[in-house]
This record gives C-alpha cells, sequence and structure tokens, in this order.
C-alpha cells in the first residue's frame, strides 16, 4: 500500500512538473497528433515501411499512424522529465527584428536548438547513426520538432520567452505561447476527434500550391518563417511593442517589466483569425514532414 501510495505521489509531481513547464507542451498533445497523421497520409510506401521498421509496427498505414501519433508527443510527455537537456531543443529564440538574412547562429548556443536538431536527425537516422536515444527515439524527435517549428512561438521571442510570459486574457489559457499551443488547436478541431481533423485538414489543404518540399539545410529557413509570421500574425496583431533582444531568459521574473505588465486581450475576431493560420501551420507541418521522410528513404 505504501509502495502505491508512492508511485501515485510521484506520478502527480511529475504531472504537475509538465503543467508548470513553460514549454511543456508545443502544439499541445493533439496538435503533434494531428501533424504525425497528416504526415502519414502522405507518405510513400518505402518511407512508411521505414518508419514502421523504426517503430516497431506493421507497415500498415492505420498502424504507421496510430505509432506515429504516439511517437510524436514522447519528446513531451516523457523525455522532457528522463533528459533534461533536451529542453532547448524543442524551440530557437529568434528575437523580433532580425533580418531574414542574419545568422541563426547567435541564437542556437552550442548548436543546441530546434533547427540543428531538425538537420542532425534529418541526415544521421537513414544511415542508422542513433544517438542514446536509438533509432525510435531519433524519430520520434524529429517527428516532434518539425511540428514545434511551425508553431511560430517556438522561432520566436520579444524578451519573453516565446510568449510564455505574456499574460492573454478570454481564453483559457493563461498565456501567450501556451493559447497557440492548446487553444488554437482547440478551435480548429471545433469538438472532433484528432483523427478527424487531421483528414479534414489534410483533404482541406490538399491544392495549395506549395510543395512544402524539405531540402537540406531547410530547417533554418522554415524557423525563419515562422518568426515571421509570428511577427505578423502575434507581436504586430496584438499590437505588442518590441523590446530588446534577450534570450534565455531562466523565468519570467527576469523579462523586462514592459512585458510582465502585459494583459492581451484575445477576443473572437484574433482567435477566429489565428485559428485559420494554426489550421494551415499544422498542414503545413504535416506535408513537410512527410516530404522530409519521403527524401530520407527515396
Amino acid at each position: 500500500m505504501v509502495r502505491k501510495t508512492h508511485l501515485v505521489l510521484v506520478s502527480l509531481v511529475v504531472l504537475l512538473a509538465l503543467c508548470l513547464n513553460p514549454w511543456a507542451w508545443g502544439w499541445g498533445n493533439d496538435g503533434h497528433e494531428i501533424v504525425a497523421r497528416i504526415a502519414a497520409m502522405n507518405l510513400t510506401p518505402k518511407a512508411r515501411r521505414a518508419v514502421a521498421r523504426l517503430l516497431g509496427v506493421s507497415s500498415r498505414p492505420a498502424a504507421v499512424a496510430d505509432a506515429m501519433a504516439k511517437a510524436a508527443t514522447w519528446p513531451d510527455t516523457y523525455l522532457r522529465m528522463h533528459a533534461p537537456k533536451s529542453k532547448p531543443w524543442h524551440f530557437i529564440d529568434i528575437c523580433r527584428g532580425t533580418g531574414p538574412a542574419a545568422s541563426l547562429d547567435q541564437f542556437c548556443p552550442a548548436g543546441d536548438c530546434i533547427t540543428t536538431k531538425i538537420e542532425q536527425y534529418r541526415s544521421n537516422i537513414p544511415k542508422g547513426q542513433f544517438d542514446e536515444f536509438g533509432g525510435k527515439g531519433d524519430l520520434s524527435l524529429l517527428i516532434h520538432f518539425v511540428g514545434d517549428i511551425h508553431q511560430p512561438l517556438h522561432t520566436a521571442t520579444n524578451a519573453d520567452r516565446g510568449g510564455n510570459c505574456v499574460n492573454v486574457r478570454q481564453v483559457h489559457s493563461q498565456n501567450l505561447h501556451s493559447a497557440w499551443d492548446t487553444d488554437l488547436v482547440k478551435q480548429v478541431e471545433d469538438g472532433a476527434s484528432v483523427e478527424e481533423t487531421a483528414n479534414t485538414i489534410n483533404e482541406q489543404f490538399q491544392d495549395e500550391p506549395d510543395s512544402f518540399s524539405w531540402d537540406a539545410g531547410n530547417a533554418a529557413d522554415i524557423a525563419r518563417e515562422s518568426s515571421a509570421l509570428a511577427e505578423k500574425q502575434i507581436y504586430a496583431a496584438l499590437k505588442i511593442p518590441r523590446q530588446a533582444c534577450v534570450v534565455e531568459l531562466k523565468s519570467c521574473d527576469d523579462a523586462p517589466a514592459a512585458v510582465r505588465k502585459l494583459d492581451v486581450a484575445l477576443d473572437s475576431s484574433y482567435v477566429e483569425g489565428a485559428t485559420d493560420v494554426a489550421r494551415l501551420q499544422l498542414f503545413k507541418a504535416g506535408m513537410r514532414l512527410a516530404n522530409l521522410l519521403n527524401s530520407m528513404w527515396p
């Protein structure tokens, strides 16, 4: 009985830690699962078989889709607590006002950021060169990171930890980053299941002119694209004043007073427009993930 009680307490502590971690849920579980399922629907047979081998499931499309959806959430639901060094890999803090041609190296200390990790796993996985997480773990991280890099606030900062330090009103979440991670995804779902939402989005955007191809080094370009989207659709749209460049804040207590005092209303008009942006970003992430995996096993 004592052992059972101890396990329950440990589980509660882990859950609380995840809830308090400001970077715990890039796109939220539902968003990552939607991205993975869209990707699974667009894999070539060869890529699907390779993915199935690494994830340890049959190559049936439904089995691969289920496995990819599960893998997509593993870096948030398990790895953050068991491999803290992976936390910075989920984002890159590109400061507002950074020019489109500027090097991103200044925002990726020691190469520990999302752009570098995507390119590393893209290159190494097909060669069977795995790190301590093994083939299944590395593929799970790649799937997850391609989702994260399309969440605009995983690629931008205003001395606010990617919007984590900006208080918001009129939505369920208490900060701007979380609102984009979860509230907008729930709006996209509109009561439908993850599977239904993925199918709907995949059908809705199939005629998009963008090929969503993936070339070596493209992670940096996508980070710039997402950062520009954060500037236009989030910071500028909400009239949030630009702050001096500050990255890697340890906590929101270290954010500028002007950031800590923000109290931004996300009214229905903003949420409606932002939901459209989030829907397209989820599709882009899914298609680019599919094309990336297809290119890894041509």
